[in-house]
This record gives structure tokens, sequence and C-alpha cells, in this order.
């Protein structure tokens, strides 16, 4: 059967992050999460490990990462594609 998830992580280029607007999230690549999130001046306490790598987006931050190329999707995917 055919998985989305699977295809997205071995044929996107990996330099992206996605966001439901609560949550930024980088499904393969826990560095670059990290790297994004300062790139918008997010603060390290920010960032949640579990149930999945992620940042808590507050306030501003939610434009901030949009505008830096941050992907939309939903929580339901997110949590899809972390329970993969």
């Amino acid at each position: 059967m055919w998985n989305q998830f699977e295809y997205e992580r071995k044929n996107l280029p990996h330099k992206f992050v996605w966001t439901d607007g609560v949550h930024l999230v980088h499904p393969w690549d826990e560095r670059k999460l990290h790297e994004f999130a300062a790139s918008i001046g997010m603060n390290r306490d920010w960032f949640r490990s579990s149930p999945y790598p992620h940042y808590v987006l507050k306030g501003k931050m939610v434009g901030r990462a949009w505008r830096a190329g941050a992907q939309w999707t939903t929580s339901r995917r997110l949590l899809e594609l972390f329970s993969s």
C-alpha cells in the first residue's frame, strides 16, 4: 500500500519544517528543526521532545515561521506522521 509520509520522507528535500499553527516540527531531522527555530528567534526552552520533537509556537512566532518558509499542515497529519 502506498504511504504518503514514507514517499515524502524519501523524495522531498529535507530542508523544510511543518506547522499546524501551534507546533513547529521537522519530521526527519531534529537538528534542522533547531536551526530553523533559532533562525526565527525561538528560544530553545520552547522545545519539547514528547510526544514528538517540536517547538510550541506562540504569538508572533506563528507568522515568523510561515514567512520563513514553514509548510502548513494539520494537527491530524502531524500526529499521523509521527505515529507511522
